[in-house]
């Protein structure tokens, strides 16, 4: 029965350690990625990153909403400066609900209907996938049926960006979540109390 509250008090040391550390997020060249959650995260932890769900396919975008954290197996696009990121674990995270991105352990062969975030000729966007080719494991990709189109483009979710609490004359930059932002890369953030598109 000892052994047993020893284990027991070591897997529970292990977790107290593990939730106390940091996972590495990678952005591409592209300054987007899709980033394959393997622990409950806090993406304010990091101000230099942003994270996003899909939200919605629209006639030729489709609609990212900020999120500020997920649990393992969640998939999300993540925008900042080409680098790695550290990100605090946090075991208290909630899981990222309403998100149309699709991930998959195997590379996973597209019937044509599949469309991966990519940038291509300086447009950023997701691009199909033509049938027979494959999505690269770990991947965040859509699906996408009825339809021809070579790819959708990005829109931000305005939504929350009143929320936010900014020192609004400063001459900073911050994003969405109302944190400040250092090197400002692609997307929606709060300017001397306005809303800009950095692109």
């Amino acid at each position: 029965m000892k052994q047993f509250f020893t284990i027991i008090l070591a897997l529970l040391a292990l977790q107290a350690v593990k939730a106390q550390g940091t996972v590495n997020v990678e952005i591409t060249d592209a300054n987007w990625a899709t980033y394959w959650l393997t622990d409950g995260v806090d993406f304010t932890s990091n101000s230099d990153i942003t994270a996003y769900k899909v939200t919605t396919v629209k006639e030729s975008t489709v609609e990212l909403s900020l999120v500020t954290g997920g649990v393992a197996g969640d998939i999300v696009i993540v925008a900042g400066l080409e680098g790695v990121y550290k990100v605090n674990v946090d075991p208290n995270a909630t899981p990222v609900t309403g998100n149309l991105l699709k991930v998959s352990a195997e590379d996973v062969v597209s019937n044509g209907n599949y469309y991966g975030l990519k940038l291509y000729e300086g447009v950023l966007g997701f691009y199909r996938t033509a049938a027979g080719n494959e999505v690269p494991a770990g991947k965040g990709y859509l699906v996408i049926g009825g339809n021809n189109k070579p790819v959708y483009g990005l829109e931000l979710d305005a939504a929350g960006i009143e929320s936010a609490t900014v020192n609004s004359g400063d001459g900073k930059f911050y994003n969405l979540q109302g944190m400040e932002v250092s090197h400002p890369v692609r997307g929606i953030y709060i300017h001397n109390g306005k809303k800009i598109v950095v692109k």
